[in-house]
């Protein structure tokens, strides 16, 4: 029986809520962001539909589930029923994307193919380490120049306006 499973994702952990096919809930679990423990738990519910709010934490989650299920990325400016709600919980978010979800009401967010993952990522470390590049040229000191003193101003001995 195919499963619709819904993932509300924080750095640490995340809630999942599991549905079946006839809108039943299953189960409700908060759970770590661990590899073994995420695999532990999506063992029963081979080949399910997986929605994941999308967060700065989404990526490597989705690599590990997209493998064995049909993950969604759910756009969260897009997806009204959780922005609107009233009362804002994990659980509650979870069960609503995994409603959504069953119901083909996600708002999808592009989920770009691997590649351009891979290179978005090379950049996500190299822009830090240019910036840290470019400060310390910019802030480095004279050779000539005792550190902690601003450049010597030379004052010129010859008046601005010469007498006449």
């Amino acid at each position: 029986m195919r499963m619709f499973i819904g993932l509300d994702v924080h750095k640490d952990y995340l809630q999942a809520a599991v549905l079946d096919a006839e809108g039943q809930l299953v189960k409700q679990q908060r759970i770590t962001n661990s590899k073994d423990e995420l695999l532990n738990f999506f063992q029963p519910y081979d080949k399910s539909k997986v929605v994941i709010e999308s967060s700065t934490t989404w990526y490597p989650i989705y690599q590990l589930l997209s493998e064995r299920h049909e993950v969604t990325l759910s756009n969260p400016a897009r997806t009204k029923a959780i922005a609107q709600a009233k009362v804002k919980t994990d659980k509650i978010d979870a069960l609503t994307l995994a409603k959504l979800l069953r119901g083909g009401f996600i708002a999808e967010s592009y989920i770009p193919p691997r590649r351009i993952m891979d290179l978005r990522e090379l950049v996500r470390y190299r822009r830090p380490a240019v910036c840290l590049i470019q400060l310390r040229r910019f802030t480095s000191v004279h050779p000539h120049q005792p550190p902690h003193t601003s450049p010597t101003v030379r004052i010129s001995q010859k008046p601005l306006f010469p007498q006449q």
